[in-house]
């Protein structure tokens, strides 16, 4: 009788990979093209003049003539892309830096924690005015909104993942003489790792959400600003093929993190 990873016969063993006797990406696409199919029939055939609900279809066939346009790419999709990549990266490295100034010192930890436990409270959206005073519309503006946005989940996940490491492996550490280096290197960051991982998926996502909901209202370029001016000129097309290329580009670049992610956390193995 061969006896799995963890020690239990394979018989026993559940398979959580399957469920109703498909694998998880069969139900995922079941779904999608389930909700897909809905929308595509609601808006041909439930739905009278007065709804301006665009077949999927014709989403994606206007999707794929803006991924073909150059001053789409340029534009827009170039702009809110570079946006994403400048956001995420600026609120990784601080959110990670803060984490671990919170671990070390006990008096950032006490200074920063309520400011944190407040965050989601607090919509960052509402200081959008003030920004714009100071750094006028553009790039700017938008760059700080979506770092803060994501930076703080990011902080408070990295400030747990150091937290998390056990007692006796201090302990231990401490015995064979580690120097800071070698216990940061050998011991806190991959202990914190699966946590800043974790947290560096959902930043991910914030910084999406964060650049395209400020490209409405700070912006002259941009998928988000794109949305707004189809939206106000009544271009439904132009204004779904937006949401659609948001939509698709999200899931495949937060499935590439995830994926990316899945790799790092050794405690999925």
């Amino acid at each position: 009788m061969r006896a799995g990873r963890r020690g239990a016969p394979g018989y026993l063993r559940l398979d959580r990979s399957r469920a109703g006797g498909l694998p998880a990406w069969a139900w995922r696409t079941i779904i999608v093209a389930a909700a897909l199919g809905a929308v595509e029939l609601t808006a041909r055939f439930a739905l009278d003049g007065s709804y301006e609900l665009v077949p999927i279809t014709t989403m994606a066939q206007r999707a794929a003539e803006l991924l073909v346009d150059p001053g789409f790419l340029t534009q827009h999709l170039l702009w809110s892309s570079v946006s994403v990549l400048v956001s995420f990266t600026a609120a990784a490295v601080i959110g990670i830096a803060l984490g671990y100034l919170m671990h070390g010192h006990p008096w950032w930890n006490r200074a920063l924690r309520p400011y944190l436990s407040v965050f989601y409270a607090v919509p960052i959206f509402a200081l959008y005015p003030l920004l714009v005073v100071v750094f006028g519309t553009g790039l700017m503006p938008i760059l700080l909104i979506a770092t803060a946005f994501s930076a703080v989940v990011v902080t408070t996940h990295a400030s747990l993942g150091f937290a998390s490491v056990p007692q006796n492996v201090d302990k231990l550490a401490t015995a064979v003489r580690t120097s800071r280096s070698q216990y940061v290197r050998l011991v806190l960051f991959p202990a914190a790792l699966p946590d800043i991982v974790a947290g560096a998926r959902l930043g991910f996502a914030y910084s999406i959400t964060a650049v395209l909901a400020s490209e409405f209202i700070l912006s002259t370029r941009g998928v988000g600003h794109f949305i707004s001016t189809a939206y106000a000129g009544f271009m439904s097309v132009d204004m779904y093929a937006g949401i659609f290329l948001v939509a698709a580009f999200s899931l495949v670049l937060i499935a590439v993190v995830d994926r990316a992610a899945a790799h790092l956390d050794w405690r999925s193995r």
